[in-house]
């Protein structure tokens, strides 16, 4: 993933995965923040204190406007219908085919 261009989106299944791999990229040396309906500020390591649906716009202004953020590793809580042109990549993790 550091290798890609830009910015995207992991989907993960569980609001508990999300903090899982936003923990593990950014161990890893990302930009990386975990978005879920609930989603505290202290769950991404942020100082500010804020309520989680204003936190859930900023993260998505990070991603979507500012680019401050490589990846939002989410839950289905983001949806999959942002406009957002220059998304490099989207990655589901945990994704089970039969």
């Amino acid at each position: 993933m550091p290798k890609f261009p830009g910015s995207g989106v992991v989907y993960v299944l569980t609001k508990r995965e999300a903090d899982r791999v936003a923990d593990w990229l950014r161990s890893e040396g990302m930009v990386a923040k975990a978005y879920y309906a609930g989603v505290k500020t202290s769950s991404n390591n942020d100082s500010q204190d804020l309520d989680p649906d204003e936190y859930r716009k900023q993260l998505e202004n990070e991603l979507l406007q500012d680019n401050r953020v490589k990846v939002l590793v989410a839950t289905i809580a983001l949806g999959m219908g942002f406009d957002k042109p220059d998304v490099r990549f989207v990655i589901h993790f945990q994704v089970n085919i039969v």
